[in-house]
């Protein structure tokens, strides 16, 4: 079964699935000596699929504002470019889906409803 068979046709799709499922998501260790471990991405997947986020990770955060801001606030946090990267990702992919299940175009000046939440509280 090809890769785009998991996902081709379905009217609403999962991002954490999605992210999992490609190796983007971050698990826990949950038994051996490594349960004290940092949280990690598998690095399972299509290799092609994640080499192809990982230049749209690198195109977002260099060309569109949001995205570079973002980076750069985790840089500045002491975050490595890996894990930032990592995080850019799982936006794109949740990005991917929102559109997907809403079937809506998107929109550059869109701000998600924890933003909103975030702005209102603090002004």
């Amino acid at each position: 079964m090809a890769m785009a068979d998991k996902f081709y046709g379905q009217k609403k799709l999962n991002c954490k699935k999605i992210a999992s499922r490609f190796g983007f998501a971050p698990h826990s260790n949950r038994s051996g000596t490594s349960i004290r471990g940092k949280t990690r991405s598998s690095g399972h997947g299509v290799a092609q699929m994640r080499q192809y986020m990982s230049l749209a990770a690198q195109s977002a955060s260099t060309y569109y504002e949001k995205f570079k801001r973002y980076k750069q606030r985790k840089l500045e946090e002491g975050k490595n470019w890996p894990v930032v990267r990592n995080n850019l990702i799982n936006k794109l992919i949740k990005i991917i889906c929102a559109i997907w299940n809403s079937g809506q175009p998107y929109r550059d000046d869109h701000t998600s409803r924890y933003d909103r939440q975030k702005n209102s509280i603090s002004t």
